[in-house]
């Protein structure tokens, strides 16, 4: 094992240990507000051309469902143009 009782210490030495701490821990927020900005516009512009369409396609469909609603819970427009006086005097009703 080492050596003869109470003679331990003469042990082959393996190597020296050295301890440090990371770059990383000495400094955590390192280049944030300088590399950030860049970084985040660099990704954003690369998933453009994935996310665009979609959204373009969802806006269209909604624009034309939003209208066609819209247009569909209007009263008729006979309704609208005529006034009360000439409805009452042609019998045509006001409501469907």
């Amino acid at each position: 094992m080492g050596g003869n009782w109470g003679h331990l210490n003469n042990l082959p030495h393996m190597g020296i240990k050295s301890y440090a701490i990371s770059p990383f821990r000495q400094r955590p927020f390192a280049g944030l507000f300088s590399k950030s900005i860049y970084n985040t516009y660099r990704r954003f512009v690369a998933q453009v051309p994935y996310i665009g369409p979609a959204l373009l396609l969802y806006f269209a469909v909604h624009s034309y469902g939003t209208k066609e609603y819209e247009r569909s819970i209007r009263l008729p427009n006979n309704v609208h143009v005529l006034p009360l006086s000439v409805l009452a005097r042609s019998k045509i009703s006001a409501l469907p």
